[in-house]
């Protein structure tokens, strides 16, 4: 009976994979037939900003999924960047709702006016925006409003949830292991609320991140800082009218409407004026000025972790294994074509022995040719490890980075074990054989051998930042401590060299491999980005059978459905996701020491 149920169980994997290498193959023929459309001669590119602008994606998406990819950061860059000496693209279409860290929309507005430098314009289509949204549409030449929204112009914050009392409520406890008094990721798992150096953090970057919203939007729009200042806390929800009376935007109209209103500009009789996203990814950087020389960009996105990057097909989601990026990077050093290598980060860190994995390996590449950071949303703890040796690191002034600080964290299950009635019985040899396990809290003297350990990494990581940005130590640690800072503080306080965004990196990663500055570069992206089969089956090294390989694919996608379903996309959805971030986060750094961004800032 079992062997029949076995045959079964067989064959009815056997007519599931049949049915999916069927469909994946008729979809790879369709898109054989259906090439990407040409840009016409007189265009206008209309181009999506949209949700968190990740800064890659490196799996093609699934064609299962009902979500698209999401619109990337350097997506946007480098279509800007193609579009500003396009002679077919007269004219720049955005369509705003972002949700992305500070300095990503910094980078995406710095874009825009590089854009219009070459004399074309900019035009913003926003529907219900906030402050984000409209902090991005204020750098474009108009902006029009959807009929029936409203600007949501009531300032920004950041929000976390503490776990310590329904962690009790439950029966577990959860015992720290750390160094940085600023160093805040267990925070949640330990307090109720905030501590006063948590809170100072995060006001200084609340601080410099509104700062920069309204001096941003008040120079955009030829307010004063105390007039914008007055529409936040007074108005803070801008009606369609009087966002036209306050010149807030140019007009309210849909945007089937705005549309029309570019065919006559343009003098186009139907639809083909209108280039997409997704056509205009297909035109060839080469088509338009590109030069000889080769300069590679080494992706760090995500947390970083031990071990291969693992990423979801609807590049929703990624992390930087440690061995990933080391081969990455090996591969960038052993490249004759290469001059330069510009690392990218955009982590929170995690892993310490990952990080240093791949310290080290660009300590290697350093060696054989300059090396340029390029932090973009966040650079931070791990993130700054795997930063701090580059001939230069240059970041947005709105970046978050540092968090120089070391911990681990260990959940035990005292309480639930005895509300459980669970009897536990051990033998032992060796005095600390028993002294870890997670049903008690570990005596002193087992809790001070392994906080030695973690505060033995700090000093690591301390000495390495001193002898990567030549300081002393003590000046470190007077700076660490865990803390964030945003760019603009970190390059006054040693940590950056100087601000500004991709462009800026790639401009002095030239400088230092001795190109011509005014010279335009290819870019090499590693690591390289797999196709879906790949994503799906895995690589020759994936020793998962296929079963695993196709459950992994798809999981993360039919959750995210499920939970789309039963909640939608709005804050209860939100909350459940920082709630399953928080055990996440809980579950991987048991005894593991990381280096790791105090929490995920949500600024909003």
């Amino acid at each position: 009976m079992a062997e029949e149920k076995k045959r079964s169980s067989k064959k009815r994997l056997l007519i599931i994979l049949l049915v999916l290498f069927i469909a994946l193959f008729g979809i790879g023929v369709f898109s054989l037939l259906n090439p990407k459309a040409d840009v016409p001669p007189k265009s206008v590119l209309v181009l999506p900003v949209k949700g968190a602008l990740p800064e890659i994606s490196l799996t093609e998406p699934s064609p299962f999924s009902r979500q698209r990819q999401p619109i990337t950061l350097q997506g946007t860059l480098q279509a800007l960047r193609k579009a500003k000496t396009d002679d077919r693209i007269k004219l720049v279409l955005m369509e705003i709702s972002v949700g992305a860290y500070p300095s990503k929309v910094n980078e995406v507005r710095e874009a825009i006016k590089d854009f219009r430098a070459s004399g074309k314009e900019v035009w913003a289509y926003l529907s219900s925006p906030d402050d984000n949204d409209y902090h991005l549409a204020a750098a474009c030449d108009k902006i029009f409003l959807e009929p029936f929204s409203s600007l949501s112009l009531d300032g920004i914050k950041t929000e976390n949830l503490y776990f310590k009392t329904a962690l009790e409520k439950i029966g577990i406890g959860v015992e720290v292991f750390g160094r940085g008094k600023y160093k805040s990721a267990t925070e949640p798992l330990v307090r109720d609320s905030a501590s006063i150096y948590d809170i100072e953090q995060r006001s200084a970057l609340l601080d410099d991140f509104f700062n920069a919203y309204v001096a941003d939007v008040a120079k955009d729009k030829n307010l004063s800082e105390a007039e914008y200042r007055r529409i936040i806390d007074e108005v803070a929800i801008v009606s369609e009218q009087d966002a036209v009376k306050l010149k807030l935007v140019d007009s309210v109209l849909y945007l089937s409407q705005l549309k029309e209103q570019l065919k006559q500009k343009f003098d186009a009789a139907d639809d083909a004026l209108f280039v997409s996203a997704g056509q205009y990814a297909g035109v060839s950087v080469s088509t338009r000025n590109l030069a000889k020389e080769k300069i590679a960009v080494v992706n760090v996105v995500g947390t970083i972790v031990d071990g291969k990057a693992s990423s979801s097909p609807l590049g929703d989601s990624e992390d930087s294994g440690d061995q990933t990026i080391v081969a990455a990077v090996s591969s960038a050093q052993k490249d004759e074509s290469i001059k330069a290598i510009v690392l990218r980060v955009d982590s929170p860190g995690g892993s310490v022995l990952a990080s240093d994995k791949i310290l080290n390996a660009l300590n290697e590449a350093k060696k054989k040719k300059p090396l340029v950071v390029s932090m973009s949303g966040l650079a931070a703890s791990g993130g700054y490890w795997i930063s701090m040796n580059a001939n230069k690191i240059i970041a947005d002034p709105l970046t978050i980075t540092g968090s120089i600080g070391v911990f681990s964290v260990r959940p035990y299950f005292k309480k639930l074990q005895e509300n459980a009635g669970l009897h536990r019985q051990v033998l032992t040899r060796g005095k600390y054989a028993d002294a870890l396990n997670m049903f008690e809290k570990a005596s002193p003297d087992a809790f001070a051998k392994y906080d030695e350990l973690v505060g033995k990494i700090y000093k690591q990581f301390l000495a390495g930042v001193a002898d990567g940005r030549k300081m002393t130590v003590a000046d470190v640690d007077s700076i660490a401590q865990g803390r964030v800072w945003t760019g603009q503080r970190a390059k006054a306080i040693g940590l950056v060299d100087e601000l500004g965004g991709f462009r800026k990196a790639i401009q002095t990663a030239k400088e230092l491999a001795g190109i011509d500055t005014a010279a335009t570069v290819q870019l090499v992206s590693y690591p390289a980005p797999q196709s879906f089969f790949e994503s799906l089956f895995g690589d020759d090294n994936d020793d998962a059978s296929l079963y695993e390989k196709f459950v992994r694919t798809f999981k993360r996608d039919v959750e995210d459905a499920v939970l789309s379903d039963m909640f939608g996309t709005g804050l209860i959805k939100d909350e459940l996701q920082w709630m399953k971030s928080a055990l996440q986060f809980l579950s991987a750094s048991v005894l593991s020491p990381q280096a790791r961004l105090p929490y995920d800032i949500i600024v909003k």
